[in-house]
């Protein structure tokens, strides 16, 4: 996992690592340290399906951070205002 995401998997005081590690009380997570050789590593250790669903939990986090780009080309009258909340992107476009 790459280290750029490791603070949003961690969260704001560790809340979203604190609640990670709640849903999936069988199985221990542990975030490597920003030093670390292997820092692109999150070590989950327990049964094999509850490892296998905190993964995908952190998987997921990861996911919804992922960006999409595209090129618009638009005029200099055109005007186009992004609105971001918490997870999602809302593009407003207007012409004159």
């Amino acid at each position: 996992m790459d280290p750029k995401y490791h603070p949003k998997i961690i969260g704001r005081q560790g809340a979203v690592i604190k609640k990670l590690r709640t849903d999936h009380q069988d199985v221990n997570i542990q975030m490597p340290n920003r030093d670390a050789e292997e820092a692109d590593k999150i070590v989950i250790t327990g049964y094999e399906a509850s490892a296998n669903a905190a993964k995908a939990s952190i998987q997921k986090i990861v996911d919804d951070l992922v960006r999409v780009t595209a090129h618009c080309p638009l005029h200099y009258h055109d005007r186009l205002s992004l609105i971001f909340t918490s997870r999602f992107v809302s593009l407003s476009y207007r012409s004159r």
